[in-house]
């Protein structure tokens, strides 16, 4: 299983017609690109942190990127500044495999150069405040995305823990953690590196999730806002023509 990469890199740090599209082989026009930065979903602590840092590693670059919340948004940023994106495609789990907001922002934007690709493991931690494990406190309760929440299901069984969903992400639950705005008896559900982020916490348990191979794919591409938007079943069509062409930039993730 591919090791977690440090946070610290990244912290110093979908349809398109299928007629007549932009190939990924295609260049991008220079006077119209800014490569000095890149739009990430979600937050920092995030997944999507947690990829982008690894891609920065193999890349051997530096380069500046901002979280920018939902695919959508994440598309707004990087269409009006001229520069790239970065999101979710798809999941081994989620049901049909494709990422439900990514699938909307596709309707709105098209995907018209692919730039890089990252099949990232996801594997979950117990996260819990470094003064609840040396005090041995009990769990009571489990705090976390609810996407999260509902992917450890096995681990969840027979413990009678109460469940805190926080919509705002994992990162999110565990920053609330950090600062005390949970009880000393609550765990959150996340990244196993989101103790670089708040060093108040710790790992207590690795790989809780209930499928052990369970990997996301993410890709870094250019968007451009489309005239009019497509149907969700256009848009469906055009998200896994784009992951037919991104597998392929990401074959170097599932070895390193």
């Amino acid at each position: 299983m591919t090791k977690p990469y440090s946070l610290k890199l990244g912290l110093s740090l979908f349809a398109f017609g299928l007629v007549g599209c932009q190939s990924i082989a295609d260049p991008v026009p220079t006077d119209q690109v800014n490569n000095s930065v890149t739009y990430v979903q979600a937050g920092e602590g995030s997944y999507n942190h947690q990829a982008i840092s690894r891609l920065s590693q193999h890349e051997g670059v530096t380069p500046e990127y901002k979280f920018s919340g939902t695919p959508l948004h994440t598309f707004q940023k990087a269409d009006s500044n001229h520069t790239q994106a970065f999101v979710a495609l798809r999941n081994d789990i989620v049901k049909g495999h494709l990422i439900e907001e990514t699938v909307k922002a596709v309707q709105q934007y098209k995907i018209t150069h692919v730039t890089a690709a990252v099949a990232e493991p996801i594997a979950m931690c117990l996260l819990r405040t470094k003064t609840a494990i040396s005090q041995q406190l009990p769990l009571k309760a489990i705090a976390s995305h609810p996407a999260a929440l509902a992917q450890v299901t096995k681990w969840k069984s027979g413990k009678a823990l109460s469940e805190l969903s926080e919509p705002k992400g994992t990162s999110e639950a565990a920053r609330l953690l950090s600062v005390g705005a949970y009880p000393e008896t609550t765990a959150a559900i996340g990244s196993c590196m989101l103790p670089e982020l708040y060093p108040s916490l710790s790992v207590a348990e690795y790989n809780i999730q209930d499928i052990e191979n369970n990997t996301t794919l993410f890709g870094r591409f250019y968007v451009e806002k489309r005239e009019k938007s497509i149907s969700k079943k256009d848009a469906i069509e055009a998200l896994k023509a784009v992951i037919d062409e991104a597998y392929p930039l990401s074959e170097w993730s599932k070895t390193s």
